[in-house]
């Protein structure tokens, strides 16, 4: 999902936006915290590119056969190719950080 700061006010609820994004309702909540903390990570940043990946895929191998390693090697890319395309104000994230993920 692609979110840019916007200067004015919308007349949308945040559902309401997320739902106009394509955002699933149940990622709403995580997307909001996310944003809000990059937002006052890096305040330059004026649109930020989230990506939602599959995680600790060991512990649902065995029924969907993941393998992480292919899902963080494609978001490197695709972070890689947004760095090279758009200036540093267009940033590129994970919706969950691997710092917040549980264990």
């Amino acid at each position: 999902a692609l979110f840019m700061k916007s200067q004015s006010s919308s007349s949308l609820s945040g559902a309401a936006a997320a739902k106009m994004a394509g955002v699933e309702a149940e990622l709403t909540a995580p997307l909001a915290w996310r944003l809000r903390e990059l937002a006052a990570l890096k305040p330059h940043v004026v649109a930020w590119l989230i990506v939602e990946t599959c995680r600790n895929c060991a512990k649902h191998h065995a029924v969907v056969g993941h393998d992480e390693s292919v899902f963080q090697g494609k978001f490197a890319s695709l972070r890689a190719a947004v760095e090279r395309n758009f200036p540093a104000e267009v940033q590129v994230e994970l919706l969950m950080p691997p710092s917040l993920e549980e264990s």
